[in-house]
């Protein structure tokens, strides 16, 4: 999208101030406890079990809840609300806007052109996903729009971007999707009171940055026996592997049967090669949700996908990072 000659990107809106950095926090903070105090309202009939076999079941793709909807705090102004850092990748920094399920990836310097490539191979898997007769168990994040670093949308979201840095200036190339909601909260509490130094754990549960909890699914690694447990102990991106699985009862085979078929689709209905491509477990917001809270740019395609009427799966795999992946023609003969 190209700029009109008496608009500017170095004209810019001012960085957000601390105090709005503070109400995005306090929202961010607070949707995810009505999250999971709709969790643990569902779960209170399970009072009594150990909090590894609640992670458990609630770590099964099979794991269904009721969708709930979810309100911004009335003491909250919604236009102080901005763009807080989740996460970062190879190519960018990823961003949450809390109160609406969207991510943005912002490029780092140097890798607009992965941007665009992660954008165009996410837009043909999701297509191919959505276009198979059963829904596969892998989710792919939907993906909304391309923004390059002239688009007049920064002129109107650059002063919404919290954690903006010297060395990774903006405007740049970004890309916005589906937000893959980070895991339940006794989840999370169970990865770090079964992985993370016990002198660390009290300041591991009040880290505001392991909030944003996701899981890498390492189905083909495996820990040294006698690895101690981590010294830089994080829930952001966290490395979840075979002996991991097997000590926490998870359903292995489930995972690699949605993994087996994901790649299938990548490879065979996509014509993608998959190559460096992310498999996570996170939560889903309800499809209500997504649709009401849909950013106000023109999405690439409808959802249409949900775990039944007025349900949604407790915890997903989800398949994403699509930076390094190659499309290919395919030939006949």
């Amino acid at each position: 999208m190209d700029i009109s000659h008496d608009e500017s990107v170095d004209e810019l809106p001012p960085r957000n101030s601390y105090a709005d950095a503070l109400e995005t926090e306090k929202l961010s903070k607070s949707l995810d406890r009505q999250r999971n105090t709709h969790l643990e309202e569902i779960l209170r009939q399970e009072k009594g079990l150990p909090r590894v076999e609640l992670a458990t079941r609630l770590l099964s793709l099979d794991a269904t809840i009721s969708n709930s909807s979810y309100s911004i705090p009335k003491e909250i102004p919604e236009k102080t609300i901005g763009f807080r850092k989740i996460g970062f990748g190879q190519c960018g920094l990823v961003f949450e806007w809390p109160g609406r399920e969207m991510a943005v990836k912002v490029a780092r310097p140097g890798f607009q052109g992965a941007l665009w490539v992660d954008h165009e191979a996410h837009k043909t898997v999701y297509s191919a996903f959505m276009e198979q007769n059963n829904a596969p168990l892998c989710r792919v994040p939907q993906i909304f729009t391309h923004i390059s670093k002239d688009d007049k949308w920064w002129l109107e979201n650059r002063g919404l971007l919290l954690d903006q840095h010297d060395d990774f200036p903006v405007p740049s190339s970004a890309l916005t999707s589906e937000h893959i909601l980070p895991l339940a909260g006794v989840v999370r509490e169970t990865l770090i009171e079964k992985y993370c130094p016990q002198s660390m754990q009290q300041a591991a549960l009040e880290s505001t940055l392991n909030r944003d909890c996701l899981a890498r699914v390492y189905l083909g690694r495996r820990r040294s026996p006698h690895q101690p447990r981590q010294v830089n102990f994080s829930l952001r991106n966290f490395n979840l592997c075979l002996d991991q699985m097997v000590d926490l009862g998870l359903p292995i085979s489930s995972y690699a049967s949605a993994i087996e078929e994901a790649l299938a689709v990548i490879h065979w209905a996509a014509n993608v090669n998959g190559y460096d491509v992310e498999f996570v477990l996170g939560s889903e917001a309800s499809v209500s949700s997504q649709l009401r809270k849909a950013p106000p740019l023109q999405p690439t395609q409808e959802l249409t996908w949900a775990a039944g009427e007025g349900q949604r799966k407790s915890t997903r795999i989800w398949v994403l990072d699509f930076n390094l992946c190659t499309q290919w023609e395919e030939r006949i003969g």
